[in-house]
């Protein structure tokens, strides 16, 4: 397939969960994708159309480097060839991962089930075993990027990288800091993000996720509770079984990614940075797995139509 010749068509993706702002919308402005996929190898200025302020900004954002002369695209971007090769890969080590963790997938269904939390299993399964604990395990590892912020890197740092084709259907988790050690983990689609971004901004939502996590019973919003009045949404972090479970899907994952075995995967992207690309290859790892127990029938995803509180679950770290 015809790779397009634009950035914004492509699927972006940003490993900086710190960030103020990620560099989506600059790539999607203007002719910043296009300008940054004809970079992308690196090129001459000359005869290049592309104002000073337009390779600033670009430059200032870190999408960018200048160099005598030259300009060349400062992440990885991953076309149809490399991605259908790196996909390939992926696979293979997916496929040797898969029955490893597929004991303690089921087993958190059944803890999940005995609290009436059963919806909530590809929630916690997705974002807390393998898009929250796996990156703390790599994190503490010393096999991630820095991500916090810097004077010189004060709206986003980690890992950002360009793929195509996107991933369909791939997830991700966004956070809200309810304070005092409580964390909203919203595990969005592309059809729910809208919803789960609307539902955080609600007034008072983080006083009644408080009074979840305290085990107050009186009801507020709606959706939250169970008909018993104890919370609909999972509370993880106080070393339950659920959290057990949860560390022994994630740790497998874990160990491969610093193993040999991904070095192949790491070795198609298109960096020297093996923290970078070994963002890269977990991503692609985890959605990966996930499409595995989907069609295992081990995991079930949440229909778009339903309530997103079967998209959430609180981390308490009191």
């Amino acid at each position: 397939m015809d790779d397009p010749p634009d950035l914004k068509a492509w699927g972006l993706h940003c490993f900086c969960p710190s960030a103020r702002a990620t560099p989506h919308r600059l790539i999607r402005t203007g002719t910043n994708g296009k300008l940054l996929y004809e970079a992308r190898n690196g090129t001459s200025l000359d005869g290049l159309d592309a104002s000073t302020e337009q390779l600033r900004s670009l430059a200032a954002s870190r999408l960018l480097e200048l160099e005598d002369g030259r300009i060349r695209t400062a992440f990885p971007v991953l076309g149809s060839q490399v991605m259908s090769a790196l996909r390939a890969e992926v696979r293979r080590v997916a496929a040797g991962v898969v029955d490893a963790i597929e004991p303690a997938v089921r087993g958190l269904r059944v803890a999940l089930t005995e609290q009436a939390l059963s919806a909530s299993h590809f929630a916690l399964m997705f974002g807390y075993a393998l898009d929250l604990l796996l990156w703390e395990s790599l994190t503490a590892g010393g096999d991630l990027p820095e991500t916090g912020l810097t004077p010189d890197r004060p709206l986003w740092n980690g890992a950002f990288w360009a793929i195509y084709p996107p991933r369909e259907g791939s997830s991700g988790t966004n956070f809200l800091d309810c304070g005092d050690g409580l964390t909203l983990v919203m595990v969005w689609s592309d059809e729910t993000v809208q919803a789960l971004d609307k539902m955080a901004s609600t007034p008072g939502l983080c006083s009644e996720l408080h009074d979840l996590a305290d085990g107050k019973t009186t009801a507020a919003f709606a959706g939250l509770r169970l008909i018993d009045g104890q919370s609909a949404v999972p509370i993880v972090g106080s070393g339950t079984a659920v959290d057990d479970l949860a560390r022994r899907i994630a740790e497998p994952v874990a160990n491969l990614l610093t193993g040999d075995l991904a070095d192949r995967a790491r070795a198609l992207v298109s960096t020297n940075n093996r923290a970078i690309a070994t963002v890269v290859v977990a991503h692609e790892l985890i959605w990966e797995l996930t499409d595995l127990l989907i069609a295992q029938g081990t995991v079930t995803v949440p229909s778009t139509d339903s309530d997103v509180t079967r998209r959430l679950f609180l981390r308490w770290s009191a």
